[in-house]
C-alpha cells in the first residue's frame, strides 16, 4: 500500500476476559465534520474477539496531516475493543485496515499482552 509509512504498530496490556479499547479511528473533513471511513479486520485475533462501536472522543493526532486543525477536538469515530477468551493468558495479535475519507489506507498491527 502506498500509505504504509503511516501504519502503526501498537502494544496493549489487557486483563483476561475484560473488554478493553485498543484504538479509536476518526475520519473527518477540514472543518472537523464527520466523514465516512472504513475499518476492516485484516487478521483476526486467535485468542479473543474485536468489537467495533461508534464513539465521540478527542482526536489526539492525524497521521496523514500533522498540521490538522482538528487535533484536540471532540469528533465522532469508531472505537475498537479487544476481549480475550476468558482465562486466556499470553500474547495475541491482530491487524486492522483503516481507510480514511480521502482514500488513504493503512494497516495497523496490534500485539496484545493478556494477563
Amino acid at each position: 500500500l502506498p500509505a504504509a509509512a503511516n501504519a502503526d504498530s501498537f502494544v496493549r496490556e489487557v486483563r483476561s476476559g475484560v473488554s478493553t479499547r485498543v484504538y479509536s479511528y476518526h475520519a473527518h473533513q477540514a472543518d472537523c465534520s464527520e466523514e465516512k471511513g472504513i475499518i476492516k479486520v485484516q487478521t483476526k485475533p486467535q485468542h479473543g474477539r474485536l468489537t467495533p462501536s461508534r464513539e465521540v472522543s478527542t482526536l489526539k493526532r492525524n497521521r496523514f496531516n500533522s498540521a490538522d486543525a482538528c487535533v484536540g477536538s471532540q469528533l465522532s469515530g469508531f472505537r475498537v475493543d479487544y476481549t480475550s477468551t476468558p482465562g486466556y493468558r499470553g500474547v495475541d495479535n491482530f491487524a486492522i485496515e483503516y481507510t480514511n475519507g480521502h482514500g488513504k489506507t493503512v494497516i495497523d498491527s496490534f500485539t496484545v499482552h493478556v494477563e
